[in-house]
């Protein structure tokens, strides 16, 4: 077993680390051995009935020694003497006999005093006197107070500093610094402390008044003079800069101009505003007949690429005889149609007009752009468009969307669309050439004046129909 608390020694003096056997049994065979953590060889090692020298650590050598006298009552206790810093440590104390080992544990603290701290003038600081306590010699590292006549801690002011320092990996070297102001006693105290040892040591010096530096009379007034004079000259810039100040004020007020001359000065203003109020609405009035202008022209170019694309579409219309009404008369080259005015027997067709005057293109249309023209200058009253290829051609048809019919008219000088609701068409003049677009990806047939490249009414073609004809009516002429 071994004491709770750690034990203490002293440099250069000697210490006894114990450890008891309970029960005190100490068999003949017995082996001791002390060891400190992180040492490689024993501290003391007995074995064979004596002491082991050779096999202790040599920082151990003639050091150590186990009370023998003392075995009978299981005392295996440690002397060891001549301490020195180095000895502190954890030591285990280990008995073992045969196969049981027993194993304790025991704390070595070193502690040492240094010598009698030193107080000395070290300095001046303004009228305040700087004082040095310094000392050697302590283990482990002590705690320095100041104080003054009162006994109170001058590092409660402020003013103290401590510097503790570890030299040759042995003891602690103290160099500490306070700085005093006079006082009724000039009493200072240097106190340096080993807790360890519950220990301390400290010096007491008094200071004649005369090492505490004093301001001379003289130079106390040069300063208050000299402080005065600087604010003279700071309010005489001051006065100065004001002065300039208000120079410049009435000269500038004298630089402003009469009631007349502001009266003429507003007048040329207003015209000015006037003038330039007038001119920016002339400019705005430009800017927008310009845009206007810009605007027809745009449009104008756009109708010239549109009339270029639709007129890239251009396709070749041959009459077809097989669908041609018995009233009408074609030309040779199936190109041209006429009213006879007279009905003769045709031979019968699936595809022939049998009610109406009317005659379509050999060629129908279910997909893509188509683009043709019809001349009907020489034409009072006529029909044209186009025709589904599922309308009814034998009996009486609708002329209009629901029977699959899609056409413009003229009847002497009225132009119609031939919708379900008849739509009247302005034309400026009587056209003499017709356009016909066929837009079957945009689902759309429009007709123009190709003369004067201008719409004049356009439809909606239904997606549900497989294809279209060109279709004709003379009417009579």
């Amino acid at each position: 077993r071994t004491p709770e608390n750690a034990v203490v020694g002293i440099v250069g003096g000697q210490v006894v680390l114990d450890c008891q056997l309970v029960p005190a049994e100490l068999p003949a065979n017995v082996e001791v051995r002390w060891n400190r953590l992180k040492l490689g060889e024993p501290v003391h090692l007995y074995r064979e009935g004596k002491d082991q020298p050779t096999l202790q650590d040599l920082s151990y050598a003639h050091r150590t020694e186990l009370y023998k006298s003392q075995f009978r009552n299981g005392n295996v206790s440690l002397l060891i003497k001549q301490l020195t810093v180095q000895d502190e440590g954890v030591y285990s104390c280990q008995v073992a006999s045969g196969q049981e080992r027993k194993d304790n544990k025991v704390m070595l603290k070193i502690a040492a005093v240094g010598l009698n701290p030193v107080i000395q003038l070290t300095g001046h600081r303004g009228s305040m006197v700087e004082l040095g306590c310094t000392s050697k010699g302590w283990y482990p590292e002590p705690k320095v107070m100041w104080l003054d006549g009162h006994k109170e801690e001058l590092r409660k002011r402020g003013g103290t500093e401590n510097k503790v320092e570890m030299k040759r990996m042995e003891f602690y070297e103290v160099n500490s610094s306070a700085v005093v102001m006079q006082e009724s006693q000039n009493i200072f105290s240097c106190v340096i402390r080993n807790d360890l040892l519950n220990s301390m040591k400290g010096v007491t010096v008094q200071i004649s008044g005369q090492f505490f530096p004093s301001v001379c009379g003289w130079l106390s007034a040069f300063w208050v003079i000299f402080v005065l004079f600087l604010l003279a000259i700071l309010l005489a810039v001051y006065l100065v800069w004001r002065l300039r100040k208000l120079v410049l004020v009435n000269k500038e007020l004298k630089k402003r101009p009469s009631v007349n001359e502001y009266e003429e000065l507003q007048r040329k203003l207003e015209k000015e505003r006037a003038e330039s109020d007038q001119g920016l609405q002339t400019l705005l009035h430009q800017i927008d007949t310009e845009r206007e202008e810009a605007a027809k022209e745009r449009k104008r170019l756009q109708n010239i690429i549109d009339w270029d694309q639709m007129l890239r579409r251009a396709v070749d219309v041959t009459l077809d005889p097989d669908s041609a009404n018995g009233q009408l008369l074609l030309s040779r080259d199936l190109k041209s149609v006429k009213d006879a005015g007279t009905f003769k027997e045709v031979a019968d067709s699936p595809w022939r007009f049998e009610r109406y005057p009317f005659v379509t293109g050999k060629v129908s249309y279910a997909r893509g752009r188509q683009y043709w023209e019809v001349d009907v200058e020489t034409c009072t009253n006529w029909d044209l468009g186009v025709v589904s290829d599922t309308a009814d051609r034998k009996g009486k048809m609708a002329l209009d969307e629901s029977g699959g019919y899609w056409a413009i008219g003229r009847y002497w000088d009225k132009f119609e669309a031939k919708a379900t609701e008849r739509v009247l068409i302005t034309a400026m003049t009587i056209p003499a050439r017709i356009g016909v677009y066929l837009d079957l990806e945009a689902g759309s047939l429009s007709f123009f004046d190709s003369g004067l490249r201008r719409l004049l009414h356009s439809y909606k073609i239904p997606s549900n129909q497989e294809s279209f004809f060109p279709v004709f009516c003379p009417w009579g002429s």
